[in-house]
């Protein structure tokens, strides 16, 4: 027993020196070059760390670590040289490999999945988020156009930032549409929810599969979470789906984006808005079977970050509907879907609440506040005299609302911390969408009745 011991202890510290040799790489100012030079080696090591060693380490050791580095050294190289459709390649290989999944039931993660939550969004944010040695997006920093001819060589000449494939393909529409709808789009539907295909169509990524780890009898490992550990993987995977509907919002104001994509988007926001976390639940009863206290105590935890969620949703719609009076008046186009999926998603809170049984009203309370959230961005609304569509400042609406109610539904909050670790960075062309300011839009016009006209429209309905 004493010599397993200290194998095993001799094993735990070889993981750990990998783990800081791979951190050591991904923070060398060598980026984009690696210290493993060899291409096939060092995927051949991520690959192999991935697949064998996180999922036997998950049950007896920090996994999560020693995967996150792994995903960090794997997106040290980048994107770049730009050609022969490799950047394509080298995006789904890196999703498919951190949304791989257990065979079985033998997952501790919600969805099957093999690596924890906050690996598959270290691996999400490479494809939409720059890095830069201070850690800030600098998405503007240079064009696309002179981006997409730079290769390896032409590093020791100039100054290029390591830039996303977002940025990259940024000025580029055709790249940057397949980028969205082989790529991103795909990637977003698997992270919210799997019912959402029925909706959305879109290009599914390929899965692999890894066998569930056994002892050395060949025992399958079982994992036993306590509350604890449900609660931590429950605010990590809710934070993973939060990035997710922020990444949905800032590809609709994408300056490249497709009317019909943007359609998409508007209807994965509104479902999501509206949609239970049906999968999240299952999980929460597979992983606590026995304490019943508990499973309701997590289960209120789960509302909450539902809650959240559905915020996030809601909010990305009003920068959306936002969008055509400020840097984006091309998606004019939009505004009649984004209005129709807040009018839904309020008339369905309203149900919700008369319908709603969750436990000591928390479900009431939250639909009243949702129900709110939707109506605000609707209220904004108004038209100058020549009829031309215009959005108020949110003070002029909200003014009469409590402050405690509006804490309660403000986003203000989020926007501030817009530059954290688990945020988006704004893109250069939405800068103006957070500024709270009186916007006309030039493309959008409102059909005005006269008094007569309207009494006779009333009278038909």
């Amino acid at each position: 027993l004493n010599l397993q011991q200290e194998i095993f202890a001799e094993v735990m510290i070889l993981f750990s020196q990998v783990q800081g040799f791979l951190l050591k790489c991904s923070q060398s100012k060598l980026r984009p070059f690696h210290h493993i030079a060899d291409d096939e080696c060092r995927e051949h090591l991520h690959k192999f760390l991935l697949r064998r060693i996180c999922p036997a380490l998950a049950r007896i050791g920090d996994a999560e670590s020693l995967a996150l580095a792994v995903m960090k050294s794997w997106c040290v190289v980048g994107y770049l040289p730009f050609r022969d459709g490799n950047w394509s390649k080298s995006a789904v290989d890196l999703l498919v490999e951190a949304n791989a999944s257990i065979l079985g039931s033998g997952s501790q993660y919600p969805g099957g999945y093999a690596h924890s939550p906050e690996v598959r969004l270290e691996a999400f944010k490479s494809l939409v988020d720059d890095y830069n040695d201070k850690g800030v997006s600098n998405l503007s920093a240079i064009d696309s156009e002179s981006v997409s001819t730079v290769t390896s060589a032409s590093f020791f000449h100039c100054d290029v930032p390591d830039l996303s494939l977002f940025s990259l393909t940024r000025n580029l529409r055709d790249l940057h549409l397949e980028l969205i709808q082989k790529i991103l789009l795909p990637q977003i539907i698997a992270i919210l929810e799997p019912n959402y295909k029925v909706s959305v169509q879109s290009h599914v990524l390929p899965k692999i599969h890894l066998l569930k780890p056994k002892t050395d009898s060949g025992k399958e490992i079982e994992f036993n979470a306590s509350v604890v550990d449900c609660l931590v993987i429950m605010e990590k995977e809710f934070r993973l789906r939060k990035f997710a509907v922020r990444v949905l919002g800032t590809l609709f104001r994408s300056v490249s984006g497709d009317g019909d994509n943007r359609c998409h988007f508007i209807e994965l926001l509104k479902l999501v808005a509206v949609s239970e976390p049906h999968s999240m639940e299952s999980w929460i009863d597979e992983t606590i079977k026995d304490d019943h206290n508990q499973t309701i105590l997590v289960k209120e935890r789960l509302i909450e970050e539902t809650y959240r969620l559905r915020l996030e949703a809601l909010r990305q719609m009003e920068l959306c509907l936002r969008a055509p009076f400020s840097e984006l008046p091309h998606t004019h186009g939009s505004v009649p879907i984004i209005l129709k999926a807040l009018g839904e998603t309020a008339s369905f809170f309203v149900k919700e609440k008369g319908s709603s049984s969750q436990s000591m009203g928390l479900g009431q309370y939250i639909m009243s506040l949702l129900t709110l959230a939707s109506v605000i961005p609707l209220a904004r609304l108004g038209c100058t005299l020549d009829g031309r569509g215009l959005i108020m400042p949110k003070d002029c609406v909200t003014s009469i609302i409590p402050e405690d109610l509006l804490s309660a539904v403000s986003s203000d909050a989020v926007i501030g911390s817009i530059f954290s670790t688990d945020e988006l960075h704004v893109l250069s062309e939405e800068q103006n969408l957070f500024v709270d300011q009186l916007s006309i839009a030039p493309f959008v016009f409102v059909h005005l009745l006269r008094a007569d006209e309207e009494n006779e429209s009333i009278s038909l309905r």
